[in-house]
């Protein structure tokens, strides 16, 4: 809820109509949106987007991603799935699902919170970086890395590696590292693994460039 109400009065996420406590129980009142773009996708000829659709897509998730990590955090669960579709908005759609977010920015210092080195993975293995996987603390570069591979499953109704159970963690990441990039973003325009490439540069303190990141979004368009 706190994320909720420090998210309040932007186009990118659900918004608090109303919240309180009854005798037995608190609620919380908010915005209904969806299907997610993950279900839509199910729903499309073939269980994929078309290219068009994939890469314009593409660029209102990011800036979704861009408005939270303005806010002061990581979303830590980018996925196709987190994405519910919202009508009559200049943005198609909302980033939801806030469980696994963590506070970056310190709103005290204004400044990124210190790394913690012993960082346990969060998020969903199908779409976690690699260095999450390995144990690095999570930073904006993830939700950019977790973007592109969204993207790879929405234009091709799957990720090269398809098991998700934490019994296959292993065989994901080793998936992960050794396929070549060809091969994973074969399906998109090259521009889309110079911004993994990118991604993939970046240290725990980076800020991405997002105009970077959205120049090359629209030059694959």
């Amino acid at each position: 809820q706190s994320i909720l109400q420090n998210l309040e009065g932007s186009i990118y996420f659900p918004q608090i109509k109303g919240n309180g406590f009854k005798t037995h129980f608190r609620y919380l009142v908010m915005d209904l949106f969806g299907p997610s773009l993950s279900n839509t996708r199910r729903q499309m000829k073939d269980r994929h987007y078309t290219l068009s659709t994939t890469l314009r897509l593409g660029v209102y998730m990011l800036q979704c991603i861009e408005e939270f990590h303005n806010h002061g955090y990581i979303h830590c669960d980018i996925k196709p799935g987190n994405y519910l579709l919202q009508p009559d908005s200049p943005c198609p759609i909302v980033l939801i699902d806030y469980g696994l977010s963590r506070q970056y920015i310190d709103p005290k210092t204004n400044e990124p919170v210190p790394e913690n080195k012993v960082a346990g993975f969060v998020g969903t293995s199908k779409y976690m970086s690699i260095q999450v996987h390995q144990g690095c603390d999570t930073c904006p570069r993830d939700d950019i890395i977790s973007l592109c591979y969204s993207l790879v499953e929405m234009i091709g109704g799957r990720l090269p590696w398809r098991l998700t159970e934490e019994a296959q963690m292993k065989k994901i990441l080793k998936m992960k590292k050794t396929l070549p990039l060809d091969e994973v973003f074969g399906s998109l325009p090259p521009q889309i693994q110079t911004m993994y490439k990118y991604a993939m540069k970046l240290k725990y303190l980076d800020k991405p460039n997002y105009k970077l990141l959205f120049f090359l979004l629209n030059d694959a368009i």
